[in-house]
């Protein structure tokens, strides 16, 4: 007699689009998201903190799959598994992320069933890796101060770019020499 495999059940963080979790239940994959009133087991309302979130997942032994940095680094403090949809700079259309999650969520529940503990399932757009859970929040808090420095730009904003900065000199006129 085999084994029956248990599957990892997933929810879809409020920033991440309900119709690929609907795609996926569809499929029979066991996912909800947020703000979902059809779910058994019921999923947190629309609106709800990422500490409801957080607490409804946990007490009904589910993983959260976000894009958001702030949910990602608490449920890393909390000690929570989750699924890191990592856009790095550009966001994922919906079409494409569903096609990441079509192609990667039995990668993502054979990551997480694996793993000895708590784990962090980075998804980028081209490859998916297994961060330990300090690993993932080093690389989050990084990228947040990153992203928290201001920067500065030699050249001028504004539509005429360097231009306009030669022109601001003195050096143009818009009187011509005949």
């Amino acid at each position: 007699m085999s084994a029956r495999r248990i599957r990892t059940r997933l929810l879809f963080d409020e920033n991440l689009p309900w119709r690929v979790a609907l795609a996926l239940q569809a499929l029979q994959f066991e996912v909800s998201y947020v703000g979902d009133e059809n779910a058994n087991p019921p999923s947190p309302g629309r609106g709800s903190t990422d500490h409801e979130i957080l607490e409804r997942a946990s007490a009904v032994n589910q993983v959260i799959i976000s894009s958001n940095w702030d949910m990602v680094l608490l449920c890393i403090e909390a000690n929570q598994a989750v699924v890191w949809v990592d856009p790095h700079g550009r966001y994922f259309e919906r079409e494409e992320l569903a096609v990441l999650a079509l192609k990667g969520i039995r990668d993502w529940s054979d990551r997480l069933q694996g793993s000895d503990g708590a784990i962090c399932v980075r998804v980028l757009r081209s490859r998916t890796e297994s961060l330990s859970l300090e690993d993932a929040g080093a690389m989050l808090t990084q990228r947040m101060n990153r992203s928290k420095t201001p920067r500065t730009s030699t050249t001028p904003q504004g539509p005429l770019g360097p231009l306009a900065e030669t022109w601001n000199e003195g050096n143009l006129s818009d009187d011509t020499e005949s």
